[in-house]
């Protein structure tokens, strides 16, 4: 099972990486996400880019997708599956905010997130993209040497 810490990073690689392809901005998004929220101190770059690698090759597999929600729904109750859920709303909003309302709705599904409480998420997360990619923008050279500045994950083939 899981980890919570560990469950919040799947849910985030998971949100990115729903169409099996998760480029290496979205790995720093990620990662620029985790080096500023204290759920995550004491986490390195390491174990952040090991457990990104571990979801990554999970969901590119068949059926990985619902499974990998399946382990993050386990080891997260439900307040903290809204957190996983305003997590993957912050890195959609900040790496991939094209990204269409059918994928929020398939995550929030997966996560068991009253549509109510998502909605207000949701709107929450698009206000907070403003602040999320000023921040990004801004420091560029912190975030090089930040420990996120390391995570790589290899894409399944």
């Amino acid at each position: 099972m899981l980890r919570p810490e560990a469950a919040l990073i799947f849910a985030m690689v998971v949100a990115v990486g729903s169409d099996r392809e998760i480029a290496q901005e979205d790995v720093d998004g990620i990662g620029n996400l985790i080096d500023h929220l204290p759920i995550f101190r004491g986490i390195e770059g390491r174990q952040v880019s090991e457990l990104a690698a571990r979801c990554s090759a999970q969901i590119a597999r068949p059926g990985g997708i619902e499974q990998a929600y399946g382990n993050i729904r386990a080891a997260l109750p439900g307040r903290l599956r809204e957190a996983a859920y305003a997590l993957s709303c912050d890195v959609i909003a900040l790496c991939r905010p094209q990204q269409d309302q059918q994928a929020l709705e398939r995550i929030r599904a997966q996560l068991e997130v009253d549509p109510t409480t998502a909605r207000t998420i949701e709107g929450v997360a698009r206000e907070r993209r403003k602040d999320l990619g000023a921040a990004a923008l801004m420091k560029p050279a912190q975030r090089q040497a930040s420990t996120s500045a390391g995570l790589s994950v290899p894409l399944p083939s």
